[in-house]
């Protein structure tokens, strides 16, 4: 990979989107009324369910809340056709843009989990309480950064699927949510694990293990397809 290349479009696509307000907030005030809906729907739960309902809330609302992230990475590209320009030079070199496009979009995945997992530990701090033990907030953290890393990977390659697709609002989510529910399942068992084994005890490692596999397989698969997608595009 050039990593020339590969710094100039990640730097270019996170400009494009720090630079439109209503494209970094969207996400978020999405995943906070969400985290915030949950933190009320489940208040009356009992005590030994509440750390089970706070992970799986928490991925939930990750993945509701970056899909529409996903959806729409390549919009500015193809909006102000710089993906023709690009390709048009006959220099375009399909493996660093799309890494950027997955970088970028890992990196705003990420941005967008911070305040929604402080919300829900703020409105849920009982079912957030085990996590105040740095072993096991740094085993959830881990797997939920997996989880983003495969979500991301995901979400960009199914993003150049549906990119000149007219019912693309319609189709994406279509595809992203049935192939990201075994990175969503890998992560709340893990997390789980972590809760009710200890920290780095039980199954834990072993569903840490099966996210890094799907990252793996997700990354693989844009990096190998990018190249025929983007030609078609």
């Amino acid at each position: 990979m050039n990593l020339n290349l590969y710094r100039t479009h990640l730097m270019h696509g996170l400009r494009t989107e720090f630079a439109e307000f209503e494209r970094f907030t969207t996400p978020i005030l999405l995943g906070a009324s969400l985290q915030i809906l949950f933190s009320f729907a489940f208040g009356g739960a009992p005590d030994s369910a509440r750390e089970m309902l706070f992970i799986g809330s928490t991925v939930l609302t990750i993945l509701l809340s970056t899909q529409v992230a996903f959806a729409r990475v390549f919009e500015p590209d193809t909006e102000n056709q710089a993906l023709d320009i690009m390709r048009a030079t006959g220099n375009f070199r399909a493996m660093p843009y799309i890494g950027a496009r997955i970088t970028q979009a890992t990196i705003l995945v990420a941005l967008v989990c911070i305040p929604v997992m402080a919300l829900g530990m703020l409105f849920d701090p009982q079912g957030a309480s085990r996590f105040s033990q740095p072993a096991l907030l740094g085993g959830f953290v881990l797997l939920i950064f997996g989880a983003i890393v495969g979500l991301s990977s995901l979400g960009v390659l199914l993003s150049l699927v549906t990119i000149r697709g007219g019912t693309r609002q319609v189709l994406f989510p279509l595809l992203f949510f049935p192939l990201a529910t075994p990175v969503l399942l890998a992560a709340i068992q893990g997390s789980f694990e972590f809760v009710n084994a200890g920290a780095w005890q039980g199954s834990a490692p072993s569903w840490l293990g099966l996210v890094a596999i799907f990252d793996a397989i997700y990354l693989t698969l844009s990096i190998l397809l990018a190249s025929e997608l983007l030609e078609q595009a």
